[in-house]
């Protein structure tokens, strides 16, 4: 018997119960209190009756009474407001810093078996989601309402990773965006070689060279480390000399070509053909940030992502190597990739950072825009029949999924809580 299925049935199973105390005196909960998820006691401000009289204080629960000794909390003054011990097992009376015997609720005749038995066979089970046998038991409305909020609860943490950003670069949100972008541009595999490629070469750069293309590719390049040192063409002669000259400059210094990950991937997703697209966006756009916060459509920001890369690109998929004419721009899903983990987010913060409520809004529009993602974590949904719609609810599944799922954290999910409920109803 753990304290987490102990805070359950604490928050949701004893509110309004005639109970009684281990001393006997009657015991109603009228509020539950809110959680703490810092250190002190458990629950914050609880109103419970004792005997007729209405107590409202701190509640701390433990699995065996002994337990508030052997965390010491007697020495501790965070506790010295407790109101009612809750534990599975009663095992010693304890005692405030002031001297009064704390109230104590002993719960292992208070638990319907049912409900942790429920519980249990969550925890042990070795199912791909423990409950992949029950998941489709839950309502329709229930189960997509939970979507919904957990594509929100994701959204909010990629939103928090930016919020740090900025703190660390004095609110800057250009030069934030532009990082953030880079990063996205790495599609995993390279996120990290493009983030340190965003580090080496600021956006106030590449802003004072948008009007030419070729000084642009020069610069991102060159600062990758990715310029042949020999080369024929004179595509590539132009854009040495270029960056030689803007290196000196503004005191560049290039990275290590052997931070780039080119082994056992598509050649659409090489890092040189994602630098090309880049150059192309930032010579497009009025202003990288300017241009995402402005549009009304999620279409019209799709678009952006949609710009072919210069003519060098149309033939060639790395420096050294040509082929056939084919000209390159960027696929559906790399571009739904960016808007889910990158636009979109950002546009969110940006609401929230200046109170834009339709800014935020607008955000979360787009993302109900864009169709759900097509991966293992959706396909094995989809096997248990549960369809989505749009990256929204996709979202919410792999953040179950994650979050979750993988963390049996199934007393902190809608689903596991309406299926521990109804074993028992």
């Amino acid at each position: 018997m753990n304290e987490a299925f102990l805070y359950y049935v604490w928050t949701y199973y004893l509110k309004g119960l005639g109970l009684k105390t281990t001393s006997d005196q009657s015991l109603i909960i009228q509020k539950t209190g809110v959680k703490n998820e810092n250190s002190g006691p458990d629950f914050f401000n609880a109103h419970v009756w004792i005997d007729d009289v209405l107590w409202a204080g701190n509640v701390e629960i433990h699995q065996k009474s002994s337990d508030w000794f052997k965390h010491k909390h007697q020495y501790d003054e965070a506790y010295g407001n407790v109101i009612l011990h809750v534990v599975y097992e009663c095992d010693v009376p304890v005692y405030r810093t002031d001297g009064f015997e704390i109230p104590c609720l002993e719960l292992k005749n208070n638990i319907n078996g049912g409900l942790y038995e429920k519980y249990q066979s969550f925890l042990t089970s070795k199912n791909w989601i423990s409950c992949a046998a029950d998941i489709n038991k839950v309502d329709y409305f229930s189960l997509y309402s939970w979507f919904q909020r957990l594509a929100f609860e994701r959204l909010e943490q990629k939103a928090e990773a930016i919020r740090r950003l900025l703190v660390q670069n004095n609110g800057d949100f250009q030069e934030v965006f532009y990082r953030t972008l880079m990063r996205g541009y790495g599609f995993k595999v390279n996120s990290d070689a493009f983030e340190q490629l965003a580090h080496a070469l600021p956006y106030q750069i590449l802003l004072k060279h948008k009007n030419d293309l070729l000084q642009l590719e020069a610069l991102l390049f060159g600062q990758a480390g990715l310029i042949p040192q020999r080369s024929n063409d004179s595509y590539v002669i132009q854009m040495k000399a270029e960056y030689h000259f803007l290196s000196v400059k503004y005191n560049l210094k290039s990275l290590s070509p052997k931070i780039w990950r080119f082994m056992r991937m598509r050649p659409s997703n090489f890092p040189t053909l994602r630098i090309a697209q880049i150059a192309i966006l930032i010579f497009r756009t009025s202003g990288l940030l300017n241009s995402v916060l402005t549009a009304g459509e999620m279409k019209m920001v799709y678009d952006l992502f949609t710009a072919r890369t210069s003519s060098f690109w149309s033939t060639h998929y790395t420096f050294n190597k040509s082929h056939k004419f084919h000209p390159k721009k960027m696929g559906d899903e790399s571009i739904y990739s960016l808007l889910i983990n990158t636009i979109i987010p950002f546009v969110f913060v940006y609401g929230h950072e200046f109170n834009d409520d339709k800014m935020k809004d607008k955000a979360l529009d787009w993302l109900s825009q864009i169709p759900a993602e097509s991966n293992m974590v959706i396909r094995n949904f989809n096997k248990l029949g549960i369809q989505v719609q749009h990256a929204a609810q996709s979202q919410g599944l792999l953040q179950l999924k994650t979050k979750y799922c993988d963390q049996k954290r199934c007393l902190n999910c809608s689903v596991g809580h309406y299926l521990i409920k109804e074993s028992v109803s």
